[in-house]
């Protein structure tokens, strides 16, 4: 009798786990959905560049419009990752940066940038006390010097939003220039605004 009660007492406890994992799977979801829903949390999925453009995501921030001078605009959020650019010698001592990330196609309306988080990447981590040095992707950021070691700071450098073809098309770039051969990593990382309710979707060029 008493082994009959231990193998009863051991499916009980067995079966409570198991309700208990799937009623914890059940919440996390719940919650997963609730926060997705209301905005709070996002699932971003880089999709893979073709030709020469590099790996980039596009999402609409719901739940986030802005409102200007009587029209409301609707927000995206646009992110790219480029981890091993290098510089490309196109005249004697001038070395050029050029890394798309695709170009933004909108139904109707401009697009218009509001929020600039993008960051280039420098790896000084060999100097004594050094590291990765992060700068946002502007003239006089450091990048990796190949021809003298460590970091140096470029000379030009910017994020570029150019009309590609027509307005409905706006291709977004990193370019730069550098007196020396270099190199870094990439974040692209904006919002924009455009004319509420337009149809925005990301092509490759």
């Amino acid at each position: 009798m008493a082994s009959t009660g231990k193998k009863r007492s051991s499916g009980i406890l067995t079966e409570f786990i198991t309700k208990r994992t799937q009623l914890w799977q059940y919440l996390n979801t719940s919650v997963d959905y609730f926060l997705t829903s209301l905005g709070l949390r996002t699932e971003s999925k880089l999709i893979a560049g073709e030709d020469f453009d590099n790996d980039c995501s596009l999402q609409k921030c719901e739940n986030e419009t802005i409102n200007f001078q009587g029209q409301t605009f609707d927000v995206y959020e646009l992110k790219g990752i480029q981890q091993a650019f290098t510089s490309t010698e196109i005249a004697p001592g001038i070395f050029e940066v050029l890394e798309d990330f695709g170009t933004v196609n909108i139904s109707a309306g401009p697009m218009l940038i509001i929020e600039n988080s993008s960051v280039v990447v420098a790896d000084n981590s060999a100097a004594a006390g050094g590291g990765f040095e992060h700068n946002p992707i502007v003239s006089g950021a450091y990048v990796d010097d190949l021809d003298n070691g460590g970091t140096s700071q470029i000379e030009i450098m910017y994020l570029q939003q150019n009309t590609f073809g027509t307005v409905d098309f706006q291709a977004i770039s990193v370019q730069g220039l550098a007196s020396f051969e270099c190199a870094g990593e990439l974040y692209v990382d904006i919002k924009f605004m455009v004319q509420q309710n337009a149809t925005v979707t990301i092509e490759r060029i």
